[in-house]
């Protein structure tokens, strides 16, 4: 598709999801035409608003209920292995409380492999590490996590797939219970 203008040009693309390769050359005014540029685009829509760690959701209250659905989630570059494990289909979730005490998290009636981590910081350079949980006994392979919390610190939630699991879950089946 040709794309038209001197010093400054745009091209609207359809790309697919995953790799798409989009090969680029240059024409100029007497017609010559550059050697090709290469570029592969690997393209991953965003489709759950809380799949990075900038995109947390924040969960208030002493206790709680949300839905998850992590079909859609990905792995970010730079984001830590939860609970030891790689991982590949993490959701976000920020936790603030005015008081110290205690916060329980849980993933029980989940209907996949469940990893939970906490963490402190807001950027995955500076994450330092509370508490993770891979599964919640021996039998059991959802996840339960408790962690002490401080007053006025904010805290980073991961749930995440063993092994980049996932699941399309509603308000029934999933849940991520916070108490304190």
């Amino acid at each position: 598709t040709p794309a038209t203008g001197t010093a400054s040009w745009g091209l609207k693309l359809d790309l697919q999801r995953g790799n798409n390769n989009i090969e680029v050359r240059a024409m100029d005014l007497a017609e010559n035409i550059s050697d090709p540029v290469r570029l592969s685009i690997d393209y991953r829509p965003v489709t759950v608003s809380n799949d990075n760690l900038v995109g947390a959701q924040a969960l208030t209250g002493t206790n709680g209920t949300v839905a998850l659905n992590t079909d859609g989630a990905s792995r970010e570059e730079g984001e830590p292995n939860h609970a030891g494990n790689r991982g590949g289909r993490s959701v976000w979730y920020s936790y603030q409380n005015s008081s110290a005490g205690i916060l329980t998290l849980t993933t029980a009636d989940s209907s996949y492999d469940t990893m939970l981590a906490v963490y402190t910081g807001s950027l995955y350079s500076d994450l330092k590490a509370v508490g993770a949980n891979d599964d919640a006994s021996k039998t059991v392979q959802t996840s339960r996590l408790v962690v002490s919390v401080a007053p006025g610190v904010v805290y980073k939630i991961a749930v995440d797939g063993f092994a980049g699991d996932s699941g399309s879950l509603d308000r029934k089946s999933t849940r991520l219970n916070s108490s304190h």
